[in-house]
């Protein structure tokens, strides 16, 4: 019975419901009061497997961002800055010369061709005179006579007549002959023969200083036509005219003295040395040359200080250097391919001794040919053609790098250095493929 009457008390509709203590309201109908902090129970935050999945999405995002921009960065360094870096030994040899012989000739046929130059001069010397002489006397000196009439060699007896440009008239002191011209090359080449003269008449109206520019004919001849064909050029001054008392070189000890140490100055010869050009291509070896000089001591001067006349005539072969490198390549390496051959330097080649073969070789403008020896070493360098080996490397793989380099006979040993380092290939732009030589 009282749990009877408990039950109808509690459902008791008249009874006010805010009166049941017992009773609350859905959780989601609550007011919950101002500023009052609800704490949410343990239970009813989210599970882990919901709480992982959004950051391993994002996780797998960034990876792909990441790595998109690596792979990226790889193939812009590996497209732009990609290249190498290639590093050559050249081969090098060296070839010691001991007293070789060469022969140099003209012509296209010939394995070393040359050239020859003659390099005149003139210089004066002050000296003091003690002996006089009373003049009138006759001016002498030495003039070539030249023949390019006939191929048949000319005879002049002494004391024929020739004529300088002005007229002045000389006579021949001896007889003489003249070897008949040669065609060289389809050119004529006058034969020469040399011919000292003495003026008609005493007078310094005859001395002449224009070396090689006066010309002489030969007074038998005019009106023919040889006239012209066979003349004379004036080989040094003509002087030692004069009338009254003049200073002379005479017998007189100190003055002869004087002469012999001018002779013996060695400064003529290398003033001439220094005037010589050797153009482009060619060596000149200073043994190659040949010095003569001739001191006019026929001086006659009105005071007793007077000024010698020295003239000097340097003559010089000079050898075409890529024929006499070819010869010395060819001899130290017999059965080397023209291909090879292009690509040696020699270095020192002019350090080399050279030797006449002929120890009293003259040396003329018409010489056709010449013998001679070199002493030395030389080093040969091989210079392999860089830019034809840019193009066989380009695109080339990584393991076939160093067969292309045996290709080359120049080369003694190469490094190669790849950017960046996980590069396969040599780029194919030449202009990506760096090559030094040492």
């Amino acid at each position: 019975m009282p749990r009877t009457l408990e039950d109808i008390k509690l459902k008791n509709t008249d009874r006010p419901i805010s009166r049941i203590p017992s009773i609350s309201k859905p959780k989601e109908d609550r007011v919950i009061p101002p500023n009052k902090v609800i704490h949410t129970p343990k239970s009813m935050h989210s599970t882990p497997q919901m709480r992982m999945k959004p950051k391993a999405v994002r996780g797998s995002l960034l990876a792909f961002f990441a790595l998109s921009i690596v792979l990226s960065g790889t193939y812009f360094i590996t497209g732009h800055f990609a290249g190498v870096s290639i590093v050559l030994s050249q081969k090098q040899q060296s070839t010691k010369l001991e007293q070789k012989a060469f022969t140099l000739a003209k012509g296209a046929d010939s394995p070393i061709n040359f050239e020859v130059m003659i390099v005149p001069g003139k210089e004066t010397r002050d000296i003091t005179l003690t002996e006089t002489k009373t003049l009138p006397e006759k001016v002498s000196g030495d003039i070539t006579l030249y023949n390019e009439f006939s191929t048949k060699a000319v005879a002049i007896s002494a004391g024929s007549f020739v004529s300088d440009d002005t007229g002045k008239a000389y006579k021949t002191d001896r007889a003489v002959t003249i070897p008949g011209y040669k065609l060289v090359g389809g050119k004529v080449v006058a034969g020469q023969a040399m011919m000292s003269i003495t003026s008609f008449l005493p007078g310094d109206a005859y001395n002449s200083e224009n070396t090689n520019s006066t010309h002489f004919s030969i007074s038998a001849y005019k009106g023919t036509t040889k006239y012209k064909k066979i003349y004379g050029l004036m080989r040094r001054p003509i002087s030692g005219g004069a009338m009254g008392l003049s200073y002379v070189v005479g017998s007189d000890p100190k003055a002869l003295a004087n002469i012999d140490i001018i002779k013996a100055d060695h400064s003529f010869r290398d003033n001439l040395m220094k005037k010589v050009e050797v153009p482009p291509g060619y060596l000149l070896y200073p043994d190659a040359t040949t010095f003569t000089s001739d001191i006019d001591s026929n001086i006659l001067s009105p005071t007793a200080s007077a000024k010698i006349a020295i003239n000097s005539t340097l003559s010089a072969v000079i050898i075409k250097e890529s024929d006499l490198s070819r010869f010395i390549i060819k001899s130290a390496i017999p059965d080397i391919t023209d291909k090879e051959l292009s690509e040696i330097k020699l270095n020192n080649l002019n350090n080399l001794k050279f030797r006449f073969t002929n120890t009293s070789q003259a040396i003329t403008k018409d010489m056709q040919s010449v013998d001679f020896t070199l002493d030395g070493e030389v080093a040969l360098l091989w210079q392999p053609d860089i830019d034809k080996l840019k193009m066989d490397l380009a695109g080339a793989q990584k393991g076939t790098v160093q067969s292309i380099f045996h290709t080359d006979p120049g080369i003694a040993n190469a490094t190669v250095k790849f950017f960046p380092p996980w590069l396969s290939y040599i780029p194919n732009d030449i202009s990506k493929i760096n090559i030094t030589t040492k």
